[in-house]
């Protein structure tokens, strides 16, 4: 009886694969060979260029005097900054993301309606902490953004400059028609009006209330009338005028990242 049961189950050993189509495989071997070797002899050509233009980097440097125990890496990283096709292949990778999953290239890029595309920041945070109002942003972190105007304002007029403090309003603002349907501000007052309110108060920077566009004066003749068309008083005897022209994001990293430049005279 057990032998019988052992002959009529099914056999758990898997057919033999066919052998009728072993010339399409050879020849899809061959292919493939042919595409390694060409992708990697292409990786050895000489360029004119080390940069990556769509990736705004150089390219891994090939490895010479390097310790053994780090060649392989080194060789691995030069080499794929060079295989051939690689930048067609990314450009086609990238467009199925977009296109198919609305996944940008960049982590900091939100693609917006029709084709716009927006900046999100350096760290991807400012659309959602400036614009949406999603982050917290301190009213310390207002004052000391206020106290680094004033502390320019004090340096250049030392230097006999005034200074003009206006902040340039983000692509957001502009156009928010072309935003995604769920990129909506949740909060009444944003950080740039509590900013803005903030300057007022304190009283020591020439502040332009409204966002305007900048014009850069080469002359001094041009940066008198800049001043006058931004409602800024000007004196005959100014040697210059300083504009400090800042968006929301950047405005709120002023005590950490910028430095009062020499004046110029």
């Amino acid at each position: 009886m057990r032998t019988d049961r052992n002959a009529s189950a099914p056999s758990r050993v898997p057919a033999e694969v066919p052998t009728l189509h072993s010339r399409r495989d050879r020849l899809f071997t061959i292919v493939f060979i042919v595409v390694l070797v060409v992708m990697g002899s292409l990786a050895f050509r000489p360029r004119a260029s080390v940069t990556l233009d769509a990736e705004n980097r150089t390219m891994a440097p090939w490895p010479t005097g390097v310790p053994a125990r780090t060649f392989p890496t080194a060789f691995e990283h030069a080499f794929a900054d060079r295989f051939g096709g690689r930048e067609a292949l990314l450009r086609g990778y990238n467009r199925v993301r977009v296109r198919l999953f609305g996944v940008p290239a960049a982590s900091n890029v939100l693609i917006g309606r029709d084709g716009w595309l927006y900046f999100l920041g350096e760290e991807g945070t400012s659309f959602d902490r400036y614009y949406r109002g999603t982050l917290p942003v301190s009213d310390a972190q207002l004052r000391a953004v206020v106290a680094e105007f004033a502390r320019r304002n004090a340096f250049l007029a030392a230097n006999g400059i005034a200074y003009v403090v206006t902040i340039a309003p983000d692509k957001a603002t502009i156009y928010p028609e072309h935003l995604p349907h769920w990129a909506t501000q949740l909060v009444t007052r944003t950080p740039l009006d509590r900013l803005v309110d903030a300057i007022r108060a304190d009283g020591s920077v020439r502040f332009v209330g409204d966002p305007v566009a900048v014009v850069v004066a080469t002359t001094r003749a041009a940066a008198i009338d800049a001043a006058r068309l931004a409602s800024s008083s000007s004196r005959n005897a100014l040697k210059a005028i300083a504009f400090s022209t800042v968006s929301p994001a950047s405005a709120m990293r002023l005590p950490r990242s910028l430095r009062v430049p020499p004046p110029v005279v």
